[in-house]
């Protein structure tokens, strides 16, 4: 009798176990699904494979955007098939540095690591984080790519970023301003195109600078011959803003602005969309 009682009270244990177990996996796979990046797409794509990062309707068609998984962005590392420099591997294809032989690639991994909200959610990583706005000023579309650093307790004007030095205005690579229609900034008319965003930064204003050669490291290989134009605009005080972060305001009528925040401070750049 009690070796049936302990079996049946075992049986009840391995089974809450298992239940337990399910329901936690559940969970997990719950919360993957909610924390999984979405983007949106027209139904009947009218604009082909562009998704939007927020819900609205289809500009062309009008209909309502159905949600779809982010689209994963492929990155392949190379290597030197010889191996002259051992396991070091590169992010670009290319030649070997030593035999000149064509590296070969490794691997394909799928990312999708571009922060579209970095300020969305607080975190506790130290590093700049890839980070991306997109947007639209009337019918042109702008996408600006850039690294998004933290304040982190530190002070940033005048001293992590230096006053009245040449800034990549973000971190790393050079922030990027991608527009597909020709545009006014600072009265001048430019054309549609991919440009590099510099500034310098000052205590009471700042010179902001559209720069040819957005292909470039940090301000490394900024040359001023490259500007496309320079403007001079007044810093506003902000909420704190703890990664800095890109905005690109639709105000109607063609016109919008460019803004960029950063701890304390608010950077607004006008401009005007060419029909």
């Amino acid at each position: 009798m009690n070796k049936l009682k302990m079996i049946f009270v075992m049986a009840i244990a391995i089974f809450s176990f298992n239940s337990g177990e399910a329901q936690t996996s559940k969970q997990k796979s719950k919360t993957k699904k909610e924390t999984t990046a979405m983007h949106y797409q027209c139904p009947m794509k009218c604009e082909g494979e562009k998704t939007y990062h927020k819900d609205g309707k289809c500009p062309v068609c009008n209909m309502q955007l159905k949600a779809i998984k982010a689209p994963p962005v492929q990155t392949a590392s190379y290597q030197c098939p010889m191996k002259c420099e051992g396991a070091k591997t590169y992010a670009k294809a290319g030649k070997c540095p030593v035999c000149q032989m064509d590296l070969k690639i490794l691997q394909v991994k799928k990312t999708d690591d571009v922060n579209y909200s970095p300020n969305a959610k607080a975190d506790t990583t130290k590093k700049s984080i890839k980070a991306a706005a997109t947007g639209k000023i009337g019918q042109a579309e702008i996408t600006i790519n850039y690294h998004s650093p933290g304040v982190r307790n530190r002070v940033i004007w005048g001293g992590l970023v230096p006053y009245n030095d040449v800034w990549v205005t973000g971190a790393h690579s050079a922030t990027t301003v991608e527009i597909n229609k020709a545009f006014i900034l600072g009265g001048k008319k430019i054309a549609a195109g991919k440009y590099a965003l510099f500034s310098i930064p000052g205590e009471n204003e700042w010179t902001v600078i559209l720069n040819a050669n957005w292909q470039q490291h940090l301000a490394d290989d900024y040359d001023a011959k490259d500007d496309i134009i320079r403007i001079k605009v007044k810093p506003v005080e902000n909420i704190h803003t703890e990664r800095l972060e890109y905005f690109i305001e639709n105000h109607g009528a063609n016109k919008g602005k460019i803004a960029i925040a950063w701890a304390k401070l608010k950077v607004e750049m006008p401009v005007t969309i060419q029909d």
